[in-house]
């Protein structure tokens, strides 16, 4: 694996998601997402991002940095942007990506809009789709993407099929949860695939091993791969 083919190093910066209750197919639902064990901290710290960060970087990441994965980066602000300045103060080329559902987007927030590379509202609300366009307004940067919902919340219980290969976790997202867990794809969200902590484990280990996975899961070698119905795709298929 080459980690300059990667599009997206996410951090999930809050526990849960403003619009997980009207969506009972989504994993934010999942009571198992969080094994027991990781509930030994309050939260992945934002040191162990900034140096998980700065290692990945080290390894020729030149994506984007998000701060989802199965919450809304607008519950946590605040945090959002104190953790792109430090970022940024210690890798001046770093760039980022903001994936919201959009529920929580205020007209202030413009301001610091443009600080992204690049800017998602997936509109699971059509009724705020004017709101977003308003605020939004001449930003190059924003795209409102139309959901694609699926069942992934399924995947452990479904019976295993046969796949093709999958490029997601060479190519697409490398994805740590709220405590700090690195997780294969968005698809193993109760992290089946075991690869380490950044809170507790050896960043150059836990990226050997996401490394390892990603090219198992090319050659559709991971077990959990063979129950995915709808998340194997291609880089063009991606935001």
């Amino acid at each position: 694996m080459n980690f300059a083919d990667l599009r997206y190093l996410s951090f999930e910066i809050a526990p849960y998601c403003n619009m997980a209750s009207r969506h009972p197919f989504c994993p934010a639902n999942d009571v198992k997402r969080y094994p027991d064990h990781e509930h030994h901290y309050w939260r992945c710290s934002d040191h162990s991002i900034l140096s998980f960060t700065a290692k990945v970087f080290e390894r020729g990441f030149n994506g984007l940095i998000g701060f989802h994965y199965y919450c809304d980066p607008l519950m946590d602000v605040p945090r959002m942007l104190s953790l792109m300045n430090r970022i940024r103060g210690s890798i001046p080329k770093s760039k980022f990506i903001l994936w919201s559902n959009g529920v929580l987007l205020r007209q202030d927030h413009r301001n610091w809009l443009e600080a992204f590379e690049k800017v998602v509202f997936t509109l699971h609300d059509t009724s705020i789709e004017e709101k977003l366009r308003e605020i939004t307004k001449d930003l190059p940067n924003v795209e409102i993407a139309q959901p694609a919902y699926d069942d992934r919340i399924n995947i452990y219980t479904c019976p295993g099929r046969v796949t093709g290969p999958c490029i997601r976790p060479s190519k697409i997202e490398l994805p740590v949860n709220y405590y700090g867990s690195v997780r294969l794809c968005c698809a193993d969200f109760r992290g089946s695939v075991s690869l380490g902590n950044i809170e507790e484990e050896d960043f150059d280990k836990i990226l050997d091993g996401f490394a390892e996975a990603a090219d198992m899961a090319m050659y559709g070698g991971i077990p959990i791969c063979r129950k995915c119905r709808s998340l194997h795709t291609n880089p063009a298929a991606v935001v």
